[in-house]
């Protein structure tokens, strides 16, 4: 499990236990997920934080390139101060994946295959 997975993971455990307490339902009471949603009628929080940083994205890639927001984005460590072991997923990793190194280019220029880029991303989550 990578570690978008596992946020994403624990911030749908964390809404469904904010749910069944809005409910005053316990776990004890064995009502499914599904019943918590259809009955609070709350949107998916996974899908809204990946929607968002997606849409932030966007906007870190239209801006100037002097400003901070978009240099600390394309900042990047020297490379011999490297830790052992596997490194930890970066926030752009995801969008590198989708784009290639060009990923910035590609969220400022075409807004149709970003949209549809996150919407694949989100149904993959």
């Amino acid at each position: 499990m990578g570690d978008e997975e596992k946020e994403m993971s624990m911030l749908v455990i964390a809404q469904r236990k904010m749910m069944r307490r809005m409910l005053g339902v316990t776990i004890l009471d064995h009502r499914t997920n599904g019943w918590l949603q259809n009955t609070t009628k709350l949107p998916e929080a996974s899908s809204r934080a990946i929607e968002r940083k997606w849409t932030w994205a966007k906007k870190v890639a239209e801006v100037d390139v002097d400003r901070w927001t978009r240099r600390i984005t394309e900042w990047r460590r020297w490379p011999w101060e490297r830790s052992t072991g596997r490194p930890r997923m970066r926030w752009r990793d995801v969008f590198i994946a989708y784009f290639g190194e060009t990923w910035m280019r590609a969220a400022a220029s075409d807004s149709a295959t970003w949209r549809r880029s996150m919407k694949r991303h989100i149904e993959t989550i």
